[in-house]
């Protein structure tokens, strides 16, 4: 017991005589634990980033006019069967007009006289794979929906 409390007291006497260099380390060992911690802060809040990010991919859908809403129900449930389709939201005319005045303040009614807005649908899709081997890209996923659109949709 001796021996620890003058090895403990040898250092303070150390640390006394030789302030400048006991200061410069101290502060040297906060500025390093001040900046990993600051990485490791930057780090986790990207990771978050990220997926919010991955988690927003989607497709919107515009149908010409003149598409009836059976039509539109059709189309989407065979949207749903496609690989990658995790939600779909059809967007009426109505709806349309609606998200119109809510981002742009504007009556669409008003300033045309008709509401030239077409229905649509958005597509939200799963998140892809990133190392690609199995998994889809937004833009095969939207190539697959226009080709079947070209081939199953009459006016």
């Amino acid at each position: 017991m001796n021996k620890l409390v003058f090895i403990f007291a040898e250092g303070f006497k150390n640390v006394w005589r030789h302030k400048s260099s006991a200061v410069s380390s101290i502060f040297s060992i906060y500025l390093t634990l001040v900046v990993s911690g600051s990485l490791l802060i930057v780090s986790q809040n990207t990771s978050k980033l990220i997926e919010y990010l991955r988690d927003k991919y989607k497709i919107e859908v515009f149908f010409k006019d003149g598409v009836t809403d059976q039509r539109v129900s059709e189309l989407v449930n065979d949207f749903k069967l496609i690989n990658g389709v995790r939600s779909i939201t059809i967007i009426s005319k109505n709806d349309a007009e609606k998200i119109f005045k809510s981002q742009f303040g504007d009556d669409i009614l008003s300033l045309l006289g008709y509401n030239p807005l077409p229905i649509s649908c958005v597509i939200n899709l799963k998140n892809p794979v990133v190392d690609g081997s199995s998994g889809y890209s937004a833009l095969k996923l939207a190539i697959k929906i226009q080709d079947y659109i070209k081939r199953n949709h009459k006016k």
